[in-house]
């Protein structure tokens, strides 16, 4: 394109500003093919026990560790994941989150 343009000055800048489109995809793309050229992890398909613990604070603590497990547990069921509640009590929670 750049060489067809001849004197034409405006398709020619047409042609730089392409060029620079399509270097900075190019950059990019590499970027996407080497994560998908990573190795695939053997514990992908495994499931996750996740363990929250409000530790000192008190009673702040306490319900920002509730907030925490209801995020996660709201996280995990938009993604398609079942969320199983373990153990409970005032200061720890113990979750278990399958098809992850």
């Amino acid at each position: 394109m750049f060489q067809e343009a001849g004197d034409d000055a405006e398709m020619r800048e047409m042609a730089r500003e392409e060029v620079k489109a399509l270097e900075a995809s190019i950059e990019e793309r590499e970027e996407q093919l080497k994560v998908l050229l990573l190795p695939k992890d053997p514990l992908d398909d495994k499931d996750v026990m996740l363990e929250i613990r409000a530790g000192t604070g008190g009673d702040e603590a306490n319900i920002w560790a509730k907030d925490l497990q209801e995020v996660y547990s709201k996280y995990a069921k938009t993604l398609g994941w079942s969320v199983q509640t373990m153990e409970e009590s005032d200061s720890t929670c113990i979750l278990q989150v399958n098809g992850c």
